[in-house]
């Protein structure tokens, strides 16, 4: 199950890039802790997309032509209303998006500038393995990308991904890290679920088992699409 087609930006010399990548941002701050406003980038860039009454979303020049510079506008806009944590007065990492509900109340703030109403379609079934697949499959089914946001978690600490720029892969950390889910491979009768994200402008495949499963003290954090 996957999104029908994904924000895809075109960048120099023929790459293409699958949603956006926080070292785009000019800042220190965007560089090391904006991966939740690219998750929020990439989700209103895809609604735009693929809903004519939500065109409003994506801030870029051009929705029928998206480039790395044009998407880098959007993802600046997009910054003012889900901003990471900094230290006062300095251009200092203080800690990313830490929740979910500042995640959500940036978004629908973002949204409300563009004079679109989104609402969170926040998970109230029982937080267990089974009831989590079913919201991305929700999420999924409506054509909503989900953003999802992880802790400290060992099992995610060393994920193959392609960096589309070399097309070199090596394994990379995605703790402490929000993604954009984009497709789910349910094969729980052999016991294992995988999502497929974006991240760093690039897709990664993770194992939902790990993403889920984990006992370090701080796993799991959460997931959350929007509705109109």
């Amino acid at each position: 199950m996957d999104l029908k087609e994904f924000v895809l930006i075109a960048g120099s010399g023929g790459v293409i890039y699958y949603g956006g990548d926080q070292s785009w941002f000019d800042t220190k701050v965007g560089r090391q802790s904006g991966c939740g406003t690219v998750a929020a980038a990439n989700t209103t860039a895809y609604l735009a997309l693929k809903n004519p009454e939500l065109k409003a979303l994506y801030s870029g020049n051009n929705l029928d032509n998206i480039t790395k510079d044009d998407f880098i506008v959007h993802m600046n806009q997009v910054y003012k209303y889900v901003e990471p944590l900094k230290m006062p007065f300095f251009d200092q990492p203080a800690g990313g998006i830490p929740f979910l509900s500042w995640y959500a109340d940036g978004v629908i703030r973002y949204a409300k500038s563009k004079g679109i109403s989104l609402r969170a379609h926040w998970n109230k079934r029982e937080p267990t393995f089974n009831n989590a697949v079913q919201y991305i499959k929700d999420g999924l089914r409506k054509d909503c990308p989900v953003a999802l946001v992880n802790w400290r978690n060992s099992k995610l600490k060393s994920i193959p991904w392609t960096n589309p720029d070399t097309g070199i892969t090596s394994n990379q950390d995605f703790q402490i890290h929000w993604v954009t889910i984009t497709g789910l491979h349910d094969y729980r009768p052999i016991g294992q679920v995988y999502i497929d994200v974006s991240s760093w402008g690039s897709k990664a495949t993770l194992n939902f088992n790990d993403v889920w499963s984990n006992n370090d003290i701080l796993g799991y954090a959460g997931m959350i699409y929007f509705d109109w």
